[in-house]
């Protein structure tokens, strides 16, 4: 699969948005960083210089929910001191 098809399907994906929607919502920068030859593309959150790089999966049906990428996403910043 090109590199395009696969940024647009990120794009769709549930985890993806439920996650960039909590970054927005709380004024945190992020970025969508493309795959590296075969793979899957990376999302980079960024804070106080530590960089968080969540893979995103691009297949068509996801085992897990989107609730479970949220808490994963605000542990890890509760854990830099960002009130969630």
């Amino acid at each position: 699969m090109s590199r395009v098809r696969i940024q647009a399907k990120v794009r769709t994906n549930p985890d993806f948005c439920a996650v960039t929607a909590e970054l927005d919502r709380l004024g945190l920068p992020w970025e969508v960083q493309p795959p590296r030859g075969k793979g899957h593309p990376r999302m980079l959150i960024e804070i106080a210089g530590v960089t968080h790089r969540r893979h995103i999966a691009c297949t068509p049906k996801q085992n897990t929910p989107a609730a479970a990428a949220l808490v994963d996403l605000r542990r890890w910043l509760r854990e830099r001191g960002v009130a969630v």
